[in-house]
């Protein structure tokens, strides 16, 4: 078996029908094939204190790792801070090429003091899907990185108003934002898809719910501001790259390459125009073979895959034939903004 190059790089999308998503493409670990139950990665891994971006790796649920509404995320090097640690999540629809699982809910991450060890949660308590997918990063110290609470001195208009002086005065700043329980007290649910806008009256970044309902006081989000640590972009989605309810990314950095783990936030205005747009579903990521693209994709509208005509298996970052997947070429469809 070979093992993938290492590769780091931070992306910020925009899903369009008109959506907009910071995300956050990193190198690979290592890489298991679908329905192995450990969620961490044989080799590669060294410290979550290394140079780069941070720890990441894809954690799957498994029937060893998940019950109810949750799922426990185990990895050897993943708890120097314990319930402290700040950790990012984004949806992978189909990782290792394994079958497509959508999990069409709200995600946080929850530490489980009693278990000592993190999980991730359905926030309205839907039962969490045996193979659903998590790309997973623990940034490193050199990352800019916070929790955020909701409170009533930074809420305004729905939202939760940030104040970071890499992000004040920056509407091209790439904002990386996951919801977070808190397990020091009283957990605050959110159970609504998250963005970023930028406001030019404050000059400052906010968090707000996609669908326009008031983000709760007490409410906890993890903030990473991409900085020099990795390259950063706005993925605009059109009609020259959607596809059903996709958005396929065309970057030398990740095309062609199907261990890439990518990590998205929604962004209502890049640049700070306005109204901008908004996209009321929760998103994920998952690679389209077809295409040789990743995609960012609405949850809960597999109608992405059209044809399987042969399967694709991964271990160890070797690519094997196995389940292919096929998307139809662009098709001419109505954007509209909201």
């Amino acid at each position: 078996m070979t093992q993938n190059t290492s590769r780091n790089v931070v992306i910020t999308l925009r899903l369009a029908v008109a959506l907009a998503v910071a995300v956050v493409t990193l190198s690979v670990v290592s890489a298991r094939g679908p329905g192995e139950s450990e969620s961490f990665p044989t080799a590669g891994v060294t410290s979550t204190t290394q140079s780069g971006p941070g720890l990441r790796f894809i954690h799957v649920a498994t029937a060893s790792t998940t019950g109810g509404y949750r799922t426990y995320v185990y990895h050897p090097f993943m708890y120097p801070e314990g319930p402290d640690d700040v950790l990012f999540v984004t949806q992978n629809v189909n990782p290792y090429g394994g079958p497509d699982v959508y999990n069409p809910h709200s995600v946080a991450t929850w530490f489980d003091i009693g278990f000592d060890a993190w999980t991730i949660v359905n926030q309205d308590e839907a039962t969490m899907p045996f193979d659903a997918g998590f790309n997973i990063l623990v940034p490193s110290a050199n990352v800019v990185s916070f929790t955020h609470q909701a409170t009533a001195a930074n809420m305004f208009s729905g939202s939760t108003r940030l104040d970071h002086p890499l992000a004040n005065g920056n509407p091209n700043a790439v904002l990386l934002v996951s919801q977070s329980l808190n397990p020091h007290g009283s957990v605050v649910l959110n159970d609504h898809p998250i963005g970023v806008w930028y406001d030019q009256a404050s000059a400052r970044w906010a968090i707000f719910n996609e669908d326009l309902a008031n983000v709760l006081e007490g409410a906890q989000f993890n903030v990473l501001i991409a900085t020099t640590n990795a390259a950063a972009f706005v993925h605009q989605a059109s009609t020259s790259n959607m596809v059903r309810h996709a958005t396929l990314i065309d970057h030398p950095l990740v095309n062609g390459n199907p261990n890439a783990i990518l990590f998205v936030t929604q962004n209502r205005n890049p640049g700070g125009g306005w109204p901008g747009t908004l996209n009321s579903r929760d998103v994920g990521v998952m690679y389209v073979e077809g295409f040789g693209k990743w995609a960012i994709v609405t949850q809960g509208e597999p109608t992405i895959v059209v044809a399987v005509f042969e399967n694709i298996a991964r271990g160890h970052g070797t690519h094997h034939k196995g389940s292919r997947r096929q998307l139809q070429p662009p098709i001419t469809t109505n954007i509209s903004h909201t």
